[in-house]
Parts: C-alpha cells; structure tokens; sequence
C-alpha cells in the first residue's frame, strides 16, 4: 500500500479515483491546509545562536488530522507528500516530513489534477523537499509576524494619541502599499481643478460614410479670440486632404489567464470579487465529478505565469483543426503561438488553462455538471486558452489628415475591423473583460472612404466642443487587482485577500465596483508616511519579494532579511518611544474561542486583531454565529427550524432534519437559477408543500411543481419536487444533505 499526502480534501478525493485502479494500492489523505503556525496571541519569534525561529506550533484544528496522517504512515509501505508546488506547499511538505519522522519518502509535485498528470508524477516526478523554498516560506511568514503584529499595535497605540477619536485596526506589509496606492488616487483628486477647454470637430460624409476630424489644439479660456478665428476657418475656408496614411495592425490574442487576470476578467464580466472567483477556481481545480468520475478541470489557479506547456498547445491546436468550420480554417496558425513572461513570474507554473480539450470537457458538454458560476468562470477560461492559438485580428488604422488654409490640420485614426482573425471565437468578451473602469466609448468600426492627396472634401458641420479636463478615476477592483500584480505587491495567492483585508479593517469601501479610501484608512497611511514610509512603499513590497526570489534559489541569506525587518521595527518603536508593555492582549480563553469561530465562519483571524483585547472582543461580537428562526419542522413538527451560516436544521432534541444550504443552493442553482437558499427553506418550512410556477428543467424549459423537504435513504433530507398532474418525483440529489 502506498501513501499520498496533498492539501485539500476535495484534491484528495479527485485523485483517490484516479489511483484506486493501480495494483499497488493507494490512500489518499489531505492536510487542510498548514499545519503548524506561529502563536496567535503572542509575537513567537526568538533568536537562536543568532538566528531567528519562529515558535511553531500544531494548530488546534489539527491534532486529529496530524494523528490520521501519522496512523496512514504506519500501514503503508512508502510515502508520497504531493502538496502544492510553491513555497506554501513546501513548507507543509516539510513540516509532515520533520513531524512524523519521515526518512523514506517522495517529495511529487504536478500542477494539473488529470489521470496522466498524476501518474506521471507518482512515476517519475520524484525529487526531495527544497529547503530554500522552505527558508524563503519561513522568512515571508517571520517577517509578515514582525510587521502585523508589532506595528499595528504601535499604530494602534500611537495614533490615537496624535489624532484623538481615531481608531485602527493595524496594517499589514502588503495591505499597506496597497493602501498607498489608493491614497495616492484620492489626494490626486482632492487636487484636482476642473479646467474648461474647447475642441474644434468638422463631420464629413463621403461616398455615403461618416466621419468625424479633431483639430488637436485645446483652447482654453483665455484663447477665445484664436478658437473663434480658427472656427471661422473651418466653416470659410477649403478642405483638402494634406495626408493619407494607409497602415493595418495585427492585435493578437489576449495572453492566458494569470489569477490577476482571471480575477479581474470575472469581475467585469460577472461582478465577481476576488475571493469568489479564486474559490470558483479551487473547486473546478480540485475536481468535479463528471460521469461518475471526479476531474480537475483546470491547471493550479494561482500563478503568474502566462505560459502553455507545448503539450496543451498541441491538444488546443488538434481540438481547433477538427471543430473549426470550413470557413474558418483560415484562422489556423501555421506556427504554435508563445507568449513572452514577465521577468519575476514563477516559471515553474503554467498559465490557467483547462486541463483537457475533448469533447467531454467542452463547456457546453459541463452544463449539468457544475453550477451556474462555476461554468461561468470555466467557459471564461476554455475559451480565452483556445483563442491564443488563432490568427491575430486584422484592424485598419490609417490616419486621415486634412488641412484648412494651411494653418490647420483636423485628423482622426480609423478603427475598423478587416479580419477578426481570433476575435471570431470570442472577441467581444474577450474585450470587455480587459476593459478599464471608464473606458471612453472607443467604436470599433471608424473608417474612412477612399480619397486621394489634394482632393477637397467639404464639412456638413463645423463646431465648438465645451470640454473639462478629466478628474483623475478612482480604481475600480479589476484595475486595481491589475495594478498591485504589476507592482510586485504580493503573490498569486494572497491576491484574493488584499481588497477583502482593507474592507475588513475599515480603510476601503466599495461602491458600484469602485474603491473609495474611508477617512481612518487616509489617516493611516498618512501614519505610515510619516513615521514608516518604507512600509507603504510600492518599490519597497516589490523589492521584498525579488529578497524571497533570492532565498529560494539560494543567493540570500533569509537570516538578514528577517533582521532587516526586526532592525525597522526596533528603529520605529524608539522614535515614537513606544514600549511593549502599553499593548492590552487578550485572554488565552478568548484567544481560543476566536479561533475557532474563525474556523466554524471560515473567515481570517487577523494577526492584529488578536493581539489587541479590544479588537478580538470586537471581532466575536462580529461572527458570532447567526441563528434565525425560519419555521416549522418537517420532521417532528414543531417550530424550531433555523437557518446557520453553513445549514438548515431543527433545533428539537431528537430531530434528525438537517440540510446543507450548499446543496440547497445547487438546487437553485439547477431549477431556480437566481433563488436564495434561504429564502427557499423559509418558503418550504412555512408551507409543506409549496407550488413555485417558474423552475427551469434542464433543457431550459419552465414547469410549475410542488416542492417539499423530504428524507432520501440516500441523501437523507434534501428537497423533492411533484408535478402537479404526475404525482411524487424522484429526489434530486441537489438538495439532498451531506
């Protein structure tokens, strides 16, 4: 028998299948995650022999697991520990193997969950633990402590002092340029002065098209007397083409989907935040079952990386030749397409991109397999990935130049499609999900009609546009997620949690998609500007990760990384003359019951929220968790049904009815599209049998049925649903509970 050990349940699940039919025999286990961290309700970080180390310990959650996994070592004969394949993953391999004591073991790693990837790295992809990775891991997460923990509770004692009535909740390394960043913004706009000028515009129509010429000038308020004299001109005076020049772009395709831009593409396209689309992203790479089958249907989700293996190129290339209509075989290229990386990408990963390209994993063939999101965010992904290895469009961009008695030149660039090349797939979302937040209406089918140099063409119209000069956009959350990947501010994984962390703290709000800076977060990084502005620096973020990049492939020392930021923190502690003593830390009990609310509401436990009483007092009143009564049980009858975070279930002693409003949601998500979960178990609590007139069948078609919570043998409770001329309907597995 042999042993893997991977992160997530959900991988362990998926990749059991594809192992259960090799002779050897394999079990499969998951971590959930990292198993040892840092204390929470203290800084544990000490120095020994000059080195710093961190206290780590086994997190409460995680006892049991530790034991699970200890006891699958012992029955088997060899050992395989396939967490993820970045620094994050390596350190949980190696805090297994240091843990249990492995000696003989195998360190795999594969960045897509299919049948060949995994056999392929059960086989041959073999290799031991990388001790830098794991030093740069170790110093990442030493110096995040000695920032979050000790400078927000600096902040958090000094500010208040500066600036009575303010109240903070800490900041972080990242958290904090990227607040500089926003803060930026807004005082750009606080500075701003509204400046009218006046354009002068001529309209043409030629050979039946229209077009319209701009005279580059801007008047402003004191060249009245120039505006008028040249638009006088302009209507007086002939028209003749001074200019023609005939030019045609090639636009390729977009470049595969990096987390950046597949956060940012779901945003524009369906309103995703980030953490929703990366959880989005987690289960279609984990796996889904198809046919009976669990699959990973994309490759590793957090990267930076837009490269494609030459084999998915291959198979993106085969799929196109076959399916390509006979007209558009024209689009083929004649040569694979690669794209050029970014410098500091992890070059070890791929892009996102579907893991397989036959006609099962087609999104169209998933319809009933994954939930309305899920194909949402896997359809985005199939077809930006086959897009790439289409012919770049064909766009006209001449420039059409006239001259008006040889003092005045009007211009404009045509903007027309010639040949769609890619753009036939799926251009038209392709391009609105690479918009920016006030992308100016820009027509995609300017042209000009043909017209040689000298000829005269006459204007239908002439006129003066009253203009302002633009404020300066605040960033809306695609945007600003492009922005901070281009700066170096953090790594694919904490992407997701950059925006969610500066709401949670109170410094960013969100509205209709825009973030606006709250007064505490300007006044925090005026804090941070004043007393530590290497911490809200974009230059200083991106240059602390090339300082990890260098600890991985061994051309640091993470030792002096960690004390340059214990050196920084020492420096900001004496200049204000703070000492640790002022800090109120919380109870051990408190601590405790933090933590596992934390874990029960599945939301982060900031650092310095624990190290501050009154924070973590906050933070409980905050999650603690819901309980509302919604109606009457199903079961045994009396009215005691409530609705959870995570279920739907009677609180009478004895009552076995209990629904999950995962399931319930997938139910909605196959018949009513658009339905709260919530809303459903009310409906049906209050009624046994309620008659709901829209639900959708599979084909698309409405029907009216009666719905009910019923029990399943094998789904226990879940909902069922009657027609109302046909009887009793089978149980739908959607509904049924866990």
């Amino acid at each position: 028998m042999h042993l893997l050990i991977v992160e997530s349940p959900a991988k362990a699940k998926t990749i059991a299948g594809y192992l259960s039919a090799r002779p050897e025999g394999w079990e499969v286990v998951a971590t959930g995650g990292h198993l040892f961290d840092l204390p929470k309700s203290r800084l544990g970080i000490a120095t020994e022999n000059g080195h710093y180390v961190g206290d780590w310990q086994l997190s409460q959650d995680k006892r049991g697991v530790l034991e699970t996994i200890r006891a699958a070592v012992a029955r088997c004969e060899k050992v395989f520990i396939g967490a993820d394949d970045d620094r994050e993953g390596e350190r949980i391999a190696a805090d297994v193997a240091r843990h249990l004591g492995l000696t003989d073991y195998a360190r795999i790693t594969f960045r897509e969950i299919t049948p060949a990837a995994i056999q392929q790295a059960v086989v041959s992809g073999l290799r031991g633990i990388d001790d830098q990775r794991v030093c740069a891991q170790i110093a990442r997460r030493l110096v995040d402590r000695q920032i979050g923990y000790p400078v927000s509770q600096i902040m958090r004692w000094h500010l208040p002092r500066q600036q009575a009535g303010v109240r903070t909740k800490g900041i972080g390394r990242v958290s904090a340029p990227a607040l500089r960043i926003l803060c930026a913004t807004e005082e750009a706009i606080a500075r701003f002065v509204p400046e009218p000028y006046t354009k002068l515009v001529a309209d043409y129509s030629v050979d039946q098209q229209n077009f319209r010429l701009t005279l580059p000038k801007k008047f402003t308020g004191d060249e009245w007397e120039a505006r008028d004299q040249a638009l006088d001109a302009l209507r007086t005076q002939p028209h003749r083409v001074w200019n023609y020049q005939y030019r045609n772009l090639e636009v390729p395709p977009y470049p595969p989907l990096t987390t950046a831009r597949l956060q940012r593409c779901c945003f524009y396209l369906f309103g995703f935040e980030p953490k929703k689309t990366m959880q989005l992203a987690q289960e279609l790479y984990e796996g889904i079952a198809v046919g009976g089958v669990r699959h990973g249907l994309i490759t590793y989700p957090r990267t930076d990386s837009i490269a494609l293996s030459d084999a998915a190129v291959a198979d993106i290339i085969t799929l196109l030749d076959a399916q390509l209509p006979d007209d558009r075989r024209s689009l083929l290229l004649t040569t694979p397409r690669h794209f050029v990386q970014r410098a500091e990408a992890q070059q070890a990963h791929e892009a996102i991109r579907p893991t397989q390209f036959t006609a099962p994993f087609w999104p169209e063939s998933l319809r009933e397999a994954l939930t309305k999101d899920q194909l949402r965010v896997y359809d985005h992904i199939w077809f930006r990935t086959l897009a790439t290895q289409l012919k770049d469009a064909t766009y006209d961009v001449s420039v059409l130049t006239v001259d008006v008695a040889g003092q005045y030149r009007l211009s404009a660039r045509a903007n027309a499609c010639l040949e769609p090349g890619w753009e036939w797939l799926n251009g038209e979302r392709e391009h609105a999900s690479e918009r920016q937040d006030e992308d100016e209406d820009k027509s995609r089918t300017v042209c000009f009609p043909a017209l040689d140099i000298g000829a005269e063409v006459t204007p239908l119209e002439c006129q003066a546009l009253e203009l302002t000069n633009r404020c300066p956009p605040r960033y809306g959350i695609g945007r600003f997620l492009t922005m901070i990947d281009n700066k170096g501010i953090g790594r694919p994984s904490t992407l997701d949690g950059i925006i969610d962390g500066l709401k949670q703290r109170g410094y960013v709000e969100t509205r209709g998609g825009f973030l606006y800076v709250t007064d505490t977060g300007l006044r925090v990084d005026q804090w941070l500007t004043t007393y530590a502005p290497w911490l809200n620096d974009t230059n200083h973020a991106r240059d602390f990760e090339h300082q990890l990049d260098q600890v991985e492939r061994g051309e640091a020392d993470y030792n002096t990384v960690i004390a340059d930021y214990v050196a920084r923190v020492a420096a900001l502690k004496e200049q204000i003359g703070y000492e640790d003593s002022f800090a109120e830390a919380p109870s051990a009990k408190q601590v405790a019951y933090a933590e596992a609310l934390a874990r029960r509401r599945q939301v982060e436990l900031p650092e310095h929220v624990v190290a501050n009483r009154q924070e973590l007092s906050a933070f409980i009143s905050q999650h603690r968790p819901l309980r509302e009564l919604i109606g009457r049980c199903p079961a045994c009858g009396q009215r005691s049904v409530y609705a959870y975070e995570a279920w739907i279930n009677c609180n009478a002693i004895g009552c076995d009815f209990k629904v999950s409003l995962t399931r319930l949601q997938q139910f909605c998500d196959h018949f009513l599209r658009e339905e709260d979960p919530v809303a459903l178990a009310t409906a049906l609590t209050r009624r046994r049998r309620t008659l709901i007139p829209d639900l959708t069948g599979k084909s698309g078609k409405p029907f009216a049925a009666y719905c009910y919570f019923a029990r399943n043998a094998v789904y226990g409770w879940g909902v069922e649903y009657a027609l109302p001329s046909r009887g009793r309907a089978a149980v739908t597995p959607a509904g049924g509970a866990d």
